[in-house]
C-alpha cells in the first residue's frame, strides 16, 4: 500500500504491512504447531478458539443492553 499521494514507481514509498502480517502469521502457527498442549485457553473465551468467534460475543452485549433497556435501566458501555 502506498504512502499518502506518493510516487508509485518508487518502491521506498510502500509500506511493509503484507509482508510483516505474513511472517508474524507464520511464527504463530509454528509456535501453535510445537507448543498446542501446553497452552491453553478459558472456557468463555470468545475469539481466537474453534467453533467460536466475537460474533457470539457481539450477541452476548446486544441481549445484555437490550436486557436492561427493557426494564427501564440506563445502559453505559465503553470500549
Amino acid at each position: 500500500m502506498p504512502k499518502g499521494n506518493t510516487n508509485r514507481a518508487i518502491s521506498d514509498n510502500y509500506r511493509g504491512i503484507t509482508l510483516s502480517s505474513v511472517f508474524g502469521r507464520l511464527i504463530d502457527l509454528l509456535i501453535l504447531h510445537r507448543y498446542s498442549d501446553v497452552l491453553g485457553t478459558y472456557d468463555l473465551q470468545f475469539g481466537f478458539k474453534v467453533k467460536r468467534s466475537t460474533a457470539m460475543c457481539s450477541m452476548v452485549l446486544k441481549e445484555a443492553i437490550s436486557y436492561y433497556v427493557n426494564h427501564g435501566s440506563s445502559v453505559f458501555c465503553l470500549s
